[in-house]
């Protein structure tokens, strides 16, 4: 109650010109996961703008969605993944360490510009899915729970039964110790 009114951004990887769509993970029918070669976001001070925002409409804190279901984290992770075919493990390269912009990191110029602007910052991270690894929830799209492949892109009639180029094949259990390292 104390902060009465907030709000959420939701930005992710994204090349409009291209049709590449991130939110939804699960690129509405493209034929790769957008390398995140193609972040390179140009708008100076875009947090300070997501907060003046914020505060115009009277929101007393904001929330990033810092990892959304597509799996791209707005910042250089230091996670690993391993590939459940091959067993090889290897950094998490679907952030912004990996992207055209030097690894920026969004979140903490979030954190920093809610700081500046006086509002509470919120970090969202969406543990039911995660395109790049191709993990979602099978019968809920909003459940916090994975339990198999990235239902948004996969159904029992045969669609997308293969890896899309730049998908990784991760286990549950490989998943969860991915997400774990997220948040160190």
């Amino acid at each position: 109650m104390d902060r009465e009114i907030s709000g959420l951004v939701t930005w992710a990887i994204n090349e409009d010109n291209g049709g590449y769509k991130a939110c939804s993970g699960c690129y509405w029918g493209q034929d790769q996961v957008t390398p995140p070669s193609h972040f390179n976001p140009t708008t100076p001070d875009m947090a300070r703008k997501w907060v003046a925002a914020a505060k115009a409409f009277g929101a007393k804190s904001l929330t990033l969605s810092a990892n959304h279901c597509g799996g791209f984290a707005l910042w250089p992770t230091n996670s690993t993944v391993v590939d459940a075919d091959t067993g090889d493990s290897f950094r998490y390269n679907y952030s912004t360490a990996f992207a055209a912009d030097d690894a920026r990191d969004i979140v903490s110029e979030f954190v920093e510009a809610c700081e500046e602007g006086g509002i509470g910052a919120g970090i969202y991270l969406n543990i039911g899915m995660n395109m790049f690894m191709d993990v979602g929830a099978n019968s809920d799209s909003h459940s916090i729970e994975p339990t198999g492949r990235f239902q948004a892109c996969w159904d029992e009639n045969g669609a997308n039964q293969t890896l899309l180029p730049g998908q990784v094949k991760s286990t549950i259990d490989s998943y969860y110790d991915t997400f774990k390292e997220h948040l160190v």
